[in-house]
């Protein structure tokens, strides 16, 4: 009875060392991964951020925004929520949400996306921030050029007119 005990425990032993080897490998591959998302999500050159429904930052890719802040507050140096809040659209409508933003002399473009919970309910947004105030003030210079070019025609078509019966 002894030995087939001893036996039984050896056998336990075997599938227990082979279960530990199991579950090391799948500890390294996991934390491996989670490096790889974790160098991919902070080299994503816009500003992304996992906003909770009490506009706390949940997570970031950017090391200037802290964990648990507020978001109006990180990003836009605000103590109230903004007049436009995405979060508060975004519970209402269910729905992703695309806007830009003014913030001083900075214009951003920002895309919101709901996370759901088991219950379908939205339980927070991931946000994607993109500093689109280049390409405004392109957009700004080329519409002046535009009107320049258009009052130069103008100008052109009266004086061609003028100079016509003389």
């Amino acid at each position: 009875n002894i030995g087939l005990r001893s036996d039984e425990i050896e056998h336990q032993k075997r599938l227990l060392g082979t279960l530990n080897t199991s579950l090391g490998n799948i500890n390294k591959n996991f934390e491996e991964t989670r490096e790889l998302f974790n160098n991919i999500f902070e080299a994503i050159p816009d500003t992304v951020a996992i906003i909770d429904c009490d506009h706390n930052i949940v997570m970031t890719n950017k090391k200037e925004f802290r964990k648990g802040d507020k978001c109006h507050k990180s990003f836009f140096d605000s103590d109230e929520p903004c007049k436009k809040c995405r979060l508060k659209k975004i519970f209402k409508d269910k729905r992703p949400s695309t806007l830009e933003i003014q913030n001083g002399d900075s214009y951003y473009s920002i895309n919101a996306m709901p996370i759901f919970d088991k219950e379908h309910k939205v339980d927070g947004i991931m946000e994607f921030h993109r500093d689109v105030t280049d390409k405004r003030n392109y957009q700004e210079q080329l519409q002046q050029a535009d009107k320049l070019a258009s009052l130069g025609q103008l100008v052109s078509g009266i004086g061609h007119e003028i100079n016509n019966p003389n």
